[in-house]
């Protein structure tokens, strides 16, 4: 009698047609899931600065004392961030599969800490442009990896430029985005 059945040969062809579609999807599907956190994340980060603006006026150096530590104070844990306030207060976020910073301290647009910087380090390139694009009616000014793609502090305006913005987003999770802001 024959049995029927698979051979090896065929369960191998079908495993390795698998194994390179898992491999193939796998960064698309990453991809999806960490867009799925951008509102989320812009959502917090833009209640956060008006937190942070909220006791401070435009024009002063208010922002002279800025730290990480006030961030973590009006930052809420979620599935976009985690917090950290012991002796070193730290943020980091879930927007790239390697994880990331986000701090805050002083920053300079017109005059020396008169705006708080807040930096977000390690961001995925599958989600720089969409994180850029929503965070930029929260900043003063808004760079991509040193690129400013917005100021408007600056003599003239810099209006928010979403090319600008994608053009500067780098291969891999190693993007940074700056906000400086200001009440």
């Amino acid at each position: 009698k024959k049995q029927g059945g698979f051979s090896l040969v065929e369960l191998g062809v079908v495993l390795l047609i698998i194994t390179v579609l898992g491999l193939v999807l796998a960064p698309r599907v990453q991809g999806y899931m960490l867009k799925g956190k951008v509102k989320g994340a812009s959502d917090e980060l833009t209640q956060a600065v008006v937190r942070l603006n909220a006791n401070r006026t435009t024009g002063s150096s208010d922002f002279a004392s800025a730290t990480t530590k006030e961030l973590v104070k009006v930052l809420t844990p979620s599935s976009a961030f985690e917090l950290v306030d012991g002796s070193t207060p730290t943020v980091t976020h879930k927007l790239s599969n390697a994880g990331g910073t986000v701090t805050f301290g002083p920053g300079t647009l017109l005059a020396a800490n008169d705006a708080g910087l807040v930096t977000i380090g390690g961001v995925d390139e599958s989600i720089c442009q969409d994180l850029a694009n929503s965070l930029s009616a929260t900043a003063v000014s808004l760079g991509v990896n040193g690129t400013t793609a917005k100021n408007t502090a600056a003599s003239p305006q810099v209006p928010y430029n979403s090319t600008t913005a994608t053009n500067s987003c780098t291969t891999g999770s190693g993007n940074t985005i700056t906000l400086l802001i200001r009440p």
